[in-house]
């Protein structure tokens, strides 16, 4: 059918030219098992590009990442002999197939706003598609049932892409093969907890263990009760402090630690615990910062003590750097990153630790000796204050 062969054509040019934006296969025939739906999308992983498949079948959505090659050659297959519908979407246009009884319709239509074309310094889409179809997006209140992103939670979406970004630049650092073992301490109402574990499971197909914690009861036994009812084996919830996890997790090894906005030394008593699991990588945004600043010299730092909110801001900046220095010092090597946009939260900052694997005895570390003395040289500095990041400091010595 000419219809078909134009439709295949553009789908070529399309993945050629580097115009292809998504694919939707509807309509299956009688009398096969294929999904009932199938979205393709375009996704750009740490080191390369592959199309997106996501096959519904019922409320069930599985999602498959595919290379360029292959992808090209299961639509040619599909179309039209098992999809009846189709829709190619391009940077600059829209190409419908709909086949009939006796006869096939195609119909092309200029975007009337072209869209970015997906060369190498394109903009970035985001890691999670509110196209996607997780139904957790559903459950979590995020999107509604036809997965259109809500007013109200604009914001959080971005929030959970920023953040999928980082998981996805420290994904290297995680071990290649077996199961990812992860806690992510104060997990709160669990919109990070359920992305963390969709991207491992359905972007990278990996075998995880992902355990949140949470002080509040209330919203880890709705987390749990939505893990529960989507499935999600690998993927738990529990109250308690951290000192009751390791009796959780066994005798496995910790492979990621997560603390978003764990209040004041809160933040510090997980990287303790962080730092004695060994963990391969920690990623943690600090939240309110109190103990530096009651504790800071008025007659060293004068000018930056007269102001409060200068004072807290300091106290909170200097607090994440000696924690850094302290991570360095344990053989982590850390940055310090901006998490979100500041329009978003004024708790911005993101300390990303993955621990270094030189080959030499951790006691010839010559890195963690340096920031050892520089720690100690910046605490001289702000008077000595005692502060609870000297915990993270002594695991070390």
């Amino acid at each position: 059918m000419a219809e078909s062969e134009e439709f295949l054509d553009a789908l070529r040019a399309a993945l050629r030219e580097g115009n292809f934006v998504s694919l939707v296969l509807s309509k299956a025939r009688g009398g096969t098992d294929a999904p009932s739906r199938l979205d393709v999308r375009f996704i750009q992983l740490k080191h390369e590009a592959v199309l997106q498949w996501t096959h519904q079948r019922g409320k069930q959505a599985i999602h498959e990442n595919v290379d360029l090659k292959e992808s090209a050659s299961r639509i040619f297959e599909l179309v039209p002999t098992v999809y009846r519908d189709a829709l190619l979407v391009t940077t600059n246009e829209k190409v419908q197939l709909r086949t009939g009884k006796r006869k096939t319709w195609l119909t092309r239509t200029a975007s009337s706003k072209p869209i970015e074309p997906q060369s190498h310094d394109r903009q970035k889409q985001y890691l999670l598609s509110s196209e996607s179809s997780a139904p957790f997006l559903v459950e979590l209140g995020l999107t509604s049932a036809d997965g259109q992103i809500k007013a109200k939670k604009q914001k959080k979406f971005r929030q959970i892409n920023r953040y999928l970004d980082f998981v996805n630049d420290i994904y290297d650092s995680l071990p290649a093969e077996g199961c990812l073992n992860i806690v992510d301490f104060g997990c709160g109402l669990s919109y990070l907890t359920f992305a963390l574990y969709h991207f491992l499971t359905e972007i990278h197909g990996r075998q995880v263990s992902v355990h949140g914690i949470d002080r509040n009861v209330d919203v880890i036994t709705r987390a749990q009760s939505i893990a529960d009812g989507l499935g999600l084996n690998g993927l738990s919830f529990s109250t308690g402090e951290i000192a009751d996890v390791r009796s959780l997790l066994g005798d496995e090894p910790v492979h990621l630690v997560v603390s978003l906005h764990a209040c004041d030394t809160a933040t510090d008593d997980t990287l303790c615990w962080a730092v004695q699991q060994r963990a391969s990588v920690i990623l943690a945004v600090p939240c309110c910062q109190h103990e530096l600043a009651s504790q800071l010299e008025a007659n060293r730092l004068q000018l930056l003590t007269e102001y409060g909110i200068v004072r807290e801001k300091f106290a909170s900046l200097a607090t994440d750097t000696l924690r850094a220095a302290a991570l360095e010092a344990n053989g982590y090597s850390t940055q310090i990153v901006e998490f979100i946009d500041l329009e978003h939260t004024a708790k911005n900052l993101l300390i990303r630790a993955v621990r270094r694997t030189t080959g030499l005895p951790e006691s010839v570390d010559s890195r963690a000796d340096e920031y050892r003395q520089r720690y100690e040289e910046f605490k001289q500095q702000l008077g000595n204050p005692t502060l609870r990041t000297d915990s993270i400091l002594a695991l070390g010595e």
